[in-house]
């Protein structure tokens, strides 16, 4: 950094590739003993340095050309691997171990899995519990977490398959290469940020069959991007007004980085690029949206190009798990003792409760689980339906490894939280949600009007056995067995959001689906209209149960929909991410 700010260039370069060398071998050698809190913890230390050395790479090659050893394309090369092995890597790392750990046969380390999701069962509940409450029962969180790192830990270290499997992991920008056919491109985004200037730039590495290099993108008004222009983006899909300013600051450039007669890219987004659909943006020029020129699928990390999927597809009988319309004022066990509901505020649209008194139902979710339900089995599918009353938590959590996951309902996600002990949000006291992004996302079930109700009056759920309260935690989602589940469905609100973190992602409900170990989630970024959702939901599974791979199936039922529903708010919101 030093030789940087100096302009000593040519000194920087081999200091930079000797740390950065030295890190990345830190991964592939301890990151298999390592829980994923310290994982965490070690990603945090070392992000600085990855940052100084990704924008060293930018500067060097945009402001200051220089002739040494090392020329600007083989710096982007260099940079490019670097993204290979970091970017979405604690995902990656956390349902990696968990995949190999069920193809281990191991039934050892199967015993301590199941020890380590009994303890992160009991942590989600005792999150909900108040100090008195924890005293009574002689539950301490502290101890509870502890116990869940070393189980983790012991899970990392003994999964020895999963060791082989990062130390063999050397993966280069021209294995991605190798992957993509005529007519496909991949851009790996990355979010910078410049301390002594606090300033925020984007840069968009773009790669495609017949590139010598990596070509290189400069976005370098990243605040902007990420405020008034997302706003103003995010306010023209809500109102459904003309958008002429969108596509040029968030894709016109790609755009033309890519070579001619380009017609598919693989995105692997960063930062605000996870909050927009690229679909919805509308090119002024052509009068055309993206969605009509370009056919996006959406990764992690385009390091999954280079997977083997076939390793995550379980053999025998297709089975689907359809949830959908959930009875919200569904009494569970144990339930509160008086008319909570009443005591709820006339209008809590906004603030920690994005609801109002009464959970709104959504009618259209039972017509979309039935249709689904109809057109699976129709395809010698072997189907399980819960609507109403059975749409319960419990239920989902019976759930193992089923080759497709439906859920139609709310979702959720806080973003704003003040951290008083003795408030809750969702059940969940917010002192717990502000130290865990994941318990500040999630989904509602059968029952989940008394838990908020309980919540906004003080009142506590508590009972001898740890009932679920219906509402569904990203947390909780994430411990859920979906190993070989192909496909997790997300048809409700905003199942897209949640806390964004710097190369790792979304920190919500999508990430807990992913590490659970589904292959991809579709998912929605924005609140849905009711009757456009379930017309474009039942489309999409009728491409795709007609032999479309799932990318195509969405892009094409976003097509057909917008035939009918012009505006991106209607067809827009659904992104799927994954394999």
């Amino acid at each position: 950094v030093l030789y940087h700010r100096l302009g000593r260039y040519e000194a920087a370069v081999p200091v930079f590739r000797q740390v950065v060398d030295h890190y990345t071998g830190q991964i592939r050698a301890y990151f298999p003993a390592l829980s994923e809190k310290e994982k965490s913890a070690f990603y945090k230390r070392i992000e600085p340095i990855l940052n100084a050395y990704r924008d060293f790479v930018v500067d060097v090659i945009v402001n200051h050309p220089y002739s040494a050893d090392t020329p600007p394309g083989e710096m982007l090369g260099e940079l490019y691997n670097v993204q290979l092995v970091t970017k979405a890597m604690l995902l990656d790392a956390s349902s990696q171990i968990r995949r190999n750990i069920f193809q281990s046969g191991n039934s050892e380390l199967m015993l301590t899995y199941e020890n380590w999701i009994k303890t992160k069962e009991k942590l989600a509940h005792a999150y909900a519990y108040s100090g008195k409450t924890l005293a009574e029962k002689k539950i301490s969180i502290r101890s509870l977490e502890r116990k869940a790192n070393e189980l983790e830990k012991q899970l990392s270290a003994g999964s020895a398959l999963f060791a082989q499997n990062i130390a063999q992991q050397h993966l280069t920008w021209q294995h991605i290469r190798q992957r993509l056919a005529a007519g496909e491109a991949a851009i790996e985004m990355i979010r910078g940020y410049r301390e002594k200037e606090d300033t925020v730039f984007y840069v968009a590495l773009v790669l495609a069959p017949a590139m010598a290099t990596p070509r290189l993108v400069v976005l370098p008004s990243g605040k902007e991007m990420e405020g008034k222009h997302y706003f103003y983006y995010k306010n023209a899909i809500k109102f459904r007004i003309k958008d002429p300013l969108s596509y040029d600051l968030y894709w016109s450039a790609l755009q033309q980085a890519l070579p001619p007669r380009t017609t598919a890219v693989y995105m692997a987004p960063d930062g605000v690029y996870n909050k927009i659909s690229l679909n919805s943006l509308y090119n002024t020029h052509t009068q055309r949206f993206v969605l009509d020129e370009m056919h996006i699928n959406m990764l992690s990390s385009t390091r999954e190009l280079a997977e083997d999927t076939s390793v995550h597809q379980l053999p025998g009988q297709r089975q689907a798990y359809l949830f959908g319309y959930p009875n919200y004022r569904h009494t569970i066990s144990p339930a509160p003792q008086t008319d909570s509901l009443s005591k709820l505020p006339a209008n809590t649209e906004s603030g920690l409760y994005p609801f109002r008194s009464r959970i709104r139902l959504l009618p259209g979710t039972l017509q979309e689980v039935n249709d689904v339900d109809i057109m699976l089995q129709a395809s010698g599918w072997h189907t399980f339906k819960f609507t109403e009353n059975m749409a319960l938590e419990e239920n989902i959590k019976q759930v193992k490894n089923p080759h497709l996951l439906h859920i139609a309902t709310h979702g959720y996600f806080l973003s704003d939280l003040p951290v008083e002990d003795d408030k809750k949000a969702f059940g969940i006291h917010l002192k717990s949600m502000a130290a865990n992004p994941l318990l500040r996302s999630g989904l509602l079930l059968a029952g989940a009007q008394n838990t908020m109700a309980a919540a906004e009056t003080g009142e506590e759920i508590v009972s001898d056995r740890e009932a679920e309260d219906g509402i569904l935690t990203a947390y909780e989602a994430m411990n859920l067995p979906l190993n070989g589940t192909d496909l997790v469905v997300l048809s409700a609100c905003e199942t897209g959001a949640g806390e964004l973190r710097n190369g790792e992602g979304v920190y919500g409900l999508q990430r807990a689906f992913l590490v659970a170990g589904a292959n991809s989630v579709l998912m929605s970024l924005w609140k849905v209209n009711d009757a456009s959702t379930t017309a474009l939901i039942t489309t999409f599974y009728r491409y795709w149960l007609q032999g479309q791979d799932k990318f195509t199936a969405l892009r094409n039922a976003q097509l057909a929909i917008k035939e009918t529903y012009p505006d991106p708010y209607y067809w827009g919101a659904f992104v799927l991410m994954g394999r």
